[in-house]
């Protein structure tokens, strides 16, 4: 007589393999849905450009694109990279003002109230 070799799931381990695929796929498409949607995570759009220290008291810099976009931000809010150095505020390609500097520049177009809507820096690469 011969034997089935088979492993059988029992009831309860079809249970379990059931819930334990559904929560895969949820926690999937939930990230999806998180990263796809208006809710979710939003992609920048990278501006090359020129960017300058206002000045030294108050972190205003102002950016122009290389198409003419002009795009004003804090040097001490933004999140910024250069060559393997990152941080947050002050980047080092910004310290002198008045110095321009060559950048990439991450921006966002942020909805307000009352159907208004504007773009904002969200990080910069000094180039």
């Amino acid at each position: 007589m011969a034997q089935n070799l088979t492993p059988r799931l029992d009831r309860r381990q079809a249970v379990d393999l059931r819930l334990v695929v559904g929560a895969v796929a949820l926690v999937a498409v939930g990230y999806l849905a998180g990263t796809a949607s208006p809710f979710g995570a939003q992609q920048s759009r990278t501006e090359t450009g020129l960017a300058m220290r206002a000045n030294d008291v108050n972190g205003l810099a102002l950016f122009t694109s290389d198409e003419g976009n002009q795009i004003s931000f804090s040097v001490d809010e933004i999140h910024w990279a250069d060559g393997s150095t990152h941080g947050s505020g002050n980047p080092p390609c910004l310290q002198t003002p008045w110095e321009e500097a060559g950048v990439d520049l991450g921006v966002m177009w942020v909805a307000a109230p009352d159907d208004v809507s504007y773009e904002r820096a969200a990080w910069l690469r000094c180039n």
